[in-house]
């Protein structure tokens, strides 16, 4: 395969898997003063799939936020592997 048809973020892919604890950010806009503040974001990955995003396949993680009790989708390329 070459490597314009892997997906995006194929090269991340075999560096998480299901159950592994990831750190992500999340960027604010102060709506008064157009400040951009990042919000760091911790869960558990619950499943890692292909996604198609404007005709290309991404690499995507659906991740357990616990604190938000929320789930997330994120691109595996914005994680980061939280270890002990």
């Amino acid at each position: 395969m070459s490597q314009r048809n892997k997906p995006f973020g194929y090269s991340m892919r075999e560096h998480f898997n299901v159950g592994d604890l990831v750190q992500w950010k999340i960027y604010k806009v102060d709506g008064n003063t157009n400040d951009v503040s990042p919000n760091k974001m911790h869960g558990i990955i619950t499943k890692i799939f292909e996604q198609k995003f404007g005709g290309r396949a991404v690499w995507v993680a659906k991740i357990f936020e616990a604190t938000t009790a929320q789930f997330f989708e994120v691109n595996l390329l914005t994680l980061r592997l939280l270890k002990d």
